[in-house]
């Protein structure tokens, strides 16, 4: 049996409630459902959430990561790829 999650969420339910309903990306809507998930007690282990969200464990083993890190903004930023800047101008 996998052991339980120890995740501590700061948010409260309604917050989080709120913050689902707004999303608008599948990639936000999913990391927030996966905490609602934790904070409501509907989910008690990596394998259960991992199948929830249809994602593999070591897919949600570093979500949880950038949450205890730095909370729901750090596991919601959006990382931009480095590369060349455009030749057109963002005016055009």
């Amino acid at each position: 049996m996998a052991r339980p999650l120890t995740v501590k969420i700061n948010e409260t339910v309604s917050e989080l409630e709120k913050r689902l309903s707004r999303s608008i990306t599948a990639r936000e809507r999913e990391r927030i459902q996966m905490i609602y998930w934790l904070k409501t007690n509907q989910v008690l282990t990596r394998p259960e959430l991992a199948k929830l969200l249809g994602r593999h464990e070591s897919t949600i083993i570093p979500w949880l990561t950038l949450y205890q890190v730095g909370g729901l903004k750090k596991l919601l930023e959006v990382k931009n790829a480095p590369g060349k800047t455009s030749k057109i101008s963002p005016e055009i």
